[in-house]
This record gives C-alpha cells, structure tokens and sequence, in this order.
C-alpha cells in the first residue's frame, strides 16, 4: 500500500510540476518551483518503484490509483 500511495502521489505531483513549468514560461518566470516539484516527484517515483515488489507497467498505473483510492474509501 504504501508504494502505491508514493507512486500516485508521485504522479500527482508530476502533473502539477508540468503545469507550474508551462505557467512560469509562459510568464516569464524562472522555473524554480517546477524544478523543486519535480525532484521530488521523481523521488517519489524512485522509493514507490524501490518499495514495490513487482514494479510498476503502464497498464498498471490505473489500478495502482483505484487501490490508493480504495484504501481512503475504506
């Protein structure tokens, strides 16, 4: 469970470093925030693929989300 929760949130906080980056250049700003969120999504990547016993594929990227959302239901 816990590798699937850093692999969600890992991927969560990728999509908000691409949206921070696309904002910043789109202004004019330094990518600063981008950069920061987005070592820390590939570290949340790392530890969750380093944590799970058999590895994350594409196809398995839903799943890993239903069972994260899963376990908040519950």
């Amino acid at each position: 469970m816990i590798a699937d929760l850093m692999f969600v949130t890992g991927i969560v906080v990728a999509g908000f470093a691409a949206l921070n980056f696309l904002g910043a250049r789109a202004e004019g700003h330094p990518q600063r925030a981008a950069f920061f969120l987005a070592l820390v999504a590939l570290g949340l990547l790392a530890a969750a693929e380093w944590h799970s016993p058999q590895g994350y594929t594409v196809a398995g990227i839903p799943m890993a989300f239903v069972r994260v959302v899963g376990d908040f239901v519950n």
